[in-house]
């Protein structure tokens, strides 16, 4: 089961479910038919139409780091989850066993793009209730939207230096 995020519209943000891409990269369903979202979210992060049971469900990151540098993050739910960064942008989810249940990943414009692929058998077997699929491609998306913010606050500095010491260098030439 693949859960992937839709354009944000009027600063709200729809969720889909077991999407197919088709050769012009649009997202489909079904053959054509457009999807349908299952949950809609805020610019804030607030999930609009949030089940009663989701309302004392929070995410931290185990390492204590911010969420950006963290490689480790504990999701509570109805069951407790560990998203851990397995590789670079990879990152595993697992349940309180330490058992697979779901995977993300950050590359290949992972943060515009976010897909949470779930283990079906996990789905099937109830380790991941539907509310929790939901809940933690949310934490998913905040993850890679936080790391994506710091690596452009990185890679604007260094473009700030190069272009300064540029400035300088071409100063002794004219």
């Amino acid at each position: 089961m693949e859960y992937y995020w839709g354009p944000t519209v009027d600063r709200a943000t729809p969720l889909y479910v077991d999407s197919t891409q088709s050769e012009t990269d649009v997202i489909v369903r079904d053959g054509g038919a457009e999807p349908s979202h299952i949950a809609v979210f805020t610019d804030g992060g607030e999930w609009i139409d949030r089940p009663a049971e989701a309302t004392e469900w929070s995410y931290v990151a185990a390492d204590g780091k911010s969420m950006a540098k963290t490689g480790l993050v504990t999701v509570t739910c109805a069951h407790t989850f560990t998203l851990d960064n397995e590789a670079r942008s990879d990152w595993v989810i697992l349940d309180q066993a330490g058992e697979y249940v779901g995977q993300f990943s950050g590359a290949n414009r992972g943060a515009r793009q976010s897909r949470v692929s779930f283990d079906d058998t996990a789905v099937a077997s109830g380790a991941v209730s539907p509310n929790e699929a939901i809940y933690l491609s949310w934490v998913a998306r905040q993850l890679l939207t936080s790391s994506l913010g710091r690596n452009t606050a990185i890679v604007t500095v260094a473009l700030l230096t190069v272009t300064i010491i540029g400035l300088i260098i071409a100063s002794f030439f004219y």
